[in-house]
């Protein structure tokens, strides 16, 4: 019996695999006009109306992943505009992680609440909502790294609380008129405000300090790794100055006659 079990769910198992590592199931994903995307970034910032039509919220991906590469993007350029050594394997794939990681860790989070919460929305739903809501992320970075003076950080504060309260607001419209309960209703939306915005607070203050003091390590460790290369850079000037100093007196002195 045990083993009928086993055979049963191990088939299963490598059915749900095999559906799910098929290409052709994500391809209706990826099937959409750039017009459509242009107008989706567009309205990403006009909060929803009442409606309880939940499939007005549109189901793709390929808007949120160029939104996502265009914030790895504005990150890379913002830190190399900002004198930052930093190596670029290093700045290309904490980039990445972060960039990536906020959009599907978050999703599969708010998914889960909104789940507990017996919200009418679908997971690819959340993550097209999380992902059209980075636009703000990309147009706040973008624009700090031009007009944005280290002095002072109104423009900064200002930007982030238009910009991103506009898609904020935007993705709490979305999620209040799908969610029964008023108790439900302040947690998925509190959750989902608050996740949003303190991203775009952790890449303005904190992201480029993590990112240094990583390259300053990966910086040691490949230091600690070549001696030769660091003797050679530590030896003094002073030494290769003497011994030219040394040649040009020796070059310069007299030629004394020779005893007869």
């Amino acid at each position: 019996m045990s083993s009928i079990v086993w055979q049963e769910g191990t088939k299963k198992a490598k059915t749900a695999i095999s559906s799910y590592a098929n290409v052709d199931l994500l391809r209706p994903y990826f099937d959409v006009q750039p017009m459509e995307v242009a107008n989706r970034l567009l309205f990403s910032f006009v909060p929803a109306r009442v409606s309880n039509d939940a499939n007005k919220i549109h189901s793709e991906l390929y808007g949120p992943v160029m939104t996502c590469f265009t914030l790895v993007a504005v990150l890379l350029y913002e830190m190399k505009s900002s004198d930052h050594r930093v190596q670029e394997g290093t700045l290309m794939g904490s980039a990445m992680i972060t960039v990536f990681g906020y959009w599907l860790g978050v999703s599969a989070l708010v998914w889960l609440v909104a789940y507990i919460c017996n919200a009418q929305v679908k997971p690819i739903q959340v993550a097209t909502l999380i992902g059209y809501a980075l636009t703000s992320h990309v147009a706040v970075v973008l624009l700090t790294t031009f007009f944005h003076s280290t002095q002072s950080h109104k423009l900064f504060y200002l930007l982030w609380a238009v910009l991103g309260g506009l898609t904020t607001l935007k993705l709490v419209s979305t999620f209040v008129v799908r969610t029964p309960g008023h108790t439900e209703r302040i947690v998925l939306c509190a959750l989902v405000a608050i996740l949003h915005m303190l991203f775009l607070l952790y890449l303005h203050f904190a992201y480029h300090k993590i990112v240094s003091d990583l390259s300053e390590v990966l910086e040691q460790k490949i230091g600690m790794h070549h001696p030769v290369a660091q003797v050679g850079a530590n030896k003094p000037p002073a030494a290769a100055g003497s011994g030219k100093a040394a040649a040009s007196a020796i070059g310069a002195a007299p030629l004394m006659p020779k005893a007869s």
